[in-house]
C-alpha cells in the first residue's frame, strides 16, 4: 500500500447494558478491553474506539448504584468517545450529569437540548474532531428520537429531542468546513434487517436521507448489522459486549476518498481471537462488586428449562413477573412491557442477579384503575406493526386475549375475558399493576393511560419478584395461552444477546 493510504480502523460497541461481570449471557468487561487492545495492537496509531450509548441500564450495578463504578470500569476502555443512549436519561437531569461528571472520554449528543435555556446538555457536545495519522475524523453524536416514550416521563422532562436526520444535515457541512476528512456518525440509533434484505429504523433513515456520511454506527435494538449503503458503511451490535463492530477505512490524501475495506461483526463472549482479559479491568469489577456479591449470588431456586425472553408473544417470566406484580399490589390485572425484561435464565440454579438482570429495571410498582375500552385499546396499539418495531409486546396477567393479526389495525382485538372466564366489558372498572414506566405513558402508552389516576404502593419489581421466585422455587418455559393470535405464532425476536444473530 502506497504511503498516501491511510487505514484507520473503528472499533463500535453499544448498549453495553453495565455488563462488568462475566456470565453465562455476557463477556464480561475485562475480556471486552481485552478485544479492544487487541485491535489497537493491529493499528497502534490509527484505531479508533466508540460507543453508541446505554451503558448506564441492564446489569444490577446500576440499580444499587446508579452507575458511577461502571463509568469508572468504562474509563479503562479508553473510548475516543461515547454519544447518549436513552437509559442515560433514566434516573433524571441530576443523576446523570453527577454519573456521567465521571467519564474521562468525551460525551455526545447534538440532537437532545434542555428545554431551558433551549440549548444542548452543558456536560455533551454535538460533535469532535479526532486526528489520526494525520487524518482529520469528525465523530457526531446523536441519539433516537423515540426517547421521550423509552425512559419514565418524569426524567425526559426538562428535555426536547430534535430529528437527528435534520441535525445531521445542519452539522455536517460544519464539520467539512473545519476539515473533516471522514465523517462518523455515532447513534443511538435503532435498525433492522429483515431476512430478505429490508432495512428498517431510524438508522436506515438517517443513512438515506443525509448525504456524506462515511460511517455510521447504531445501537438500540438488539441484534447485529453490517451492511454498506449509499455509500455508506453501517454497523450496529447486540447487547452486553456480545459481539462489536470492526470497520476498516482507507483514506486516500490524494484524491480525499474514502473506500470500506472491511465491515464485519466481531464475537466477543464466543471469540476465536487471543482474548485473556484485561487484569486492571478485571480487578476494577471485582472491586465494584465486592459488597454486594453474596446478595447477587443467593441461589432462590431452579430454572426446569431454559428460560427465554421475547420480544413479541408470550413467555414465561413474563407470565410470572406479571403474576408477581398482580398478587403484590392486590390487582386483578398485572401489566409489562416485553422490553423491560433483557436476556434469559439458562436451566437449573436461578441466583438474585439473574432475576435482576431479566428485570432491567428495579421500578416502582403503581396501582390504578382501567376501563375496558382502555384494556382493549393498550392491545390493539400492541398489535399495530409500528408498535411492534419499536415497542415489541406486552406480558400481562389476569387476562386471556385474542387477536388476529391478519385484520385491519384497530380491529384486531377478538376477545379479552378475565381470568375466571368472564368478559372484560367496555364500560367496566378492573383493578390494574404495572410499574412506574408504563404508568407514566412509556412504550407509548401515554395517551390511553392518561385519563388513570395511578397510585405508588411502595413496593419494587426486583424485591417482589425475587421473593416471589424464593417462595416458588421453580419455574418452566411452558406457556399458558394467555395471548393468542388466530394468524399463527408470533414471529420470536430472541432478545437475549446468546442467541443474537446477523438476522
Amino acid at each position: 500500500m502506497t504511503n498516501h493510504k491511510v487505514v484507520l480502523d473503528f472499533i463500535g460497541h453499544t448498549d453495553f447494558a453495565a455488563a462488568i461481570r462475566p456470565s453465562y449471557h455476557c463477556p464480561g468487561a475485562a475480556k471486552l478491553a481485552a478485544c479492544f487492545n487487541y485491535f489497537r495492537r493491529q493499528n497502534p496509531e490509527g484505531t479508533l474506539v466508540l460507543d453508541a450509548g446505554d451503558i448506564l441500564c441492564g446489569g444490577p450495578i446500576i440499580n444499587l448504584t446508579h452507575g458511577e463504578p461502571v463509568v469508572d470500569i468504562v474509563n479503562l476502555f479508553n473510548y475516543e468517545a461515547m454519544t447518549l443512549g436513552n437509559h442515560e436519561f433514566d434516573f433524571g437531569r441530576e443523576i446523570m450529569r453527577q454519573t456521567l461528571s465521571r467519564a474521562r472520554f468525551p460525551l455526545l449528543c447534538a440532537n437532545i437540548i434542555e428545554n431551558e435555556p433551549g440549548e444542548l446538555l452543558d456536560f455533551v457536545r454535538p460533535y469532535i474532531m479526532v486526528e489520526k495519522t494525520g487524518v482529520r475524523i469528525g465523530i457526531l453524536g446523536v441519539t433516537t428520537e423515540y426517547t421521550p416514550y423509552m425512559v419514565k416521563a418524569s426524567a425526559f422532562e426538562p428535555f426536547a429531542v430534535l430529528d437527528p436526520v435534520e441535525v445531521c444535515r445542519n452539522l455536517i457541512p460544519r464539520m467539512r468546513q473545519e476539515g473533516a476528512d471522514i465523517i462518523v456518525v455515532l447513534g443511538h440509533l435503532p435498525g433492522t434487517v429483515s431476512g430478505d434484505g429490508q432495512m428498517t429504523g431510524e438508522l436506515f433513515r438517517v443513512a438515506r436521507e443525509v448525504e456524506g456520511i462515511d460511517l455510521l454506527f447504531g445501537g438500540h435494538n438488539p441484534g447485529d448489522v453490517a451492511v454498506n449503503l449509499n455509500g455508506t458503511c453501517i454497523s450496529k451490535t447486540g447487547f452486553s459486549a456480545f459481539s462489536i463492530g470492526h470497520v476498516q477505512l482507507e483514506f486516500d490524501r490524494q484524491n480525499r476518498q474514502v473506500r470500506c475495506l472491511k465491515n464485519e461483526i466481531v464475537p466477543v463472549m464466543r471469540s476465536d481471537l487471543p482474548l485473556e482479559p484485561d487484569p486492571a479491568v478485571a480487578a476494577a469489577v471485582e472491586q465494584a462488586l465486592q459488597p454486594y456479591t453474596a446478595v447477587l449470588d443467593e441461589v432462590l431456586g431452579e430454572a426446569e428449562d431454559d428460560l427465554v425472553v421475547t420480544r413479541e408473544g408470550e413467555f414465561a417470566l413474563g407470565n410470572f413477573f406479571t403474576d408477581c406484580m398482580k398478587e403484590a399490589c392486590g390487582t386483578q390485572i398485572g401489566l409489562m412491557n416485553s422490553t423491560s425484561c433483557f436476556g434469559y435464565i439458562p436451566r437449573g440454579p436461578v441466583t438474585a442477579e439473574m432475576i435482576m438482570w431479566v428485570m432491567c429495571f428495579n421500578d416502582h410498582l403503581y396501582r390504578g384503575e382501567l376501563t375496558g375500552a382502555q384494556i382493549r385499546a393498550v392491545f390493539e396499539l400492541t398489535c399495530t406493526a409500528k408498535h411492534q418495531e419499536l415497542n415489541g409486546g406486552l406480558q400481562f396477567s389476569g387476562l386471556r386475549v385474542v387477536v388476529d393479526s391478519r385484520r385491519p389495525e384497530g380491529e384486531r382485538v377478538l376477545s379479552i375475558i378475565l381470568e375466571d372466564g368472564t368478559p372484560v366489558e367496555e364500560s367496566g372498572r378492573y383493578s390494574a399493576a404495572t410499574s412506574a414506566y408504563l404508568a407514566s405513558g412509556g412504550n407509548g402508552y401515554r395517551e390511553i393511560f392518561a385519563p388513570t389516576k395511578w397510585e405508588k404502593t411502595g413496593h419494587l419489581t426486583h424485591p417482589v419478584f425475587i421473593e416471589a421466585f424464593r417462595r416458588r422455587g421453580r419455574l418452566s418455559a411452558a406457556a399458558e395461552g394467555r395471548f393468542v393470535d388466530l394468524a399463527g405464532e408470533p414471529t420470536r425476536v430472541i432478545v437475549s444477546p446468546a442467541y443474537q444473530t446477523k438476522d
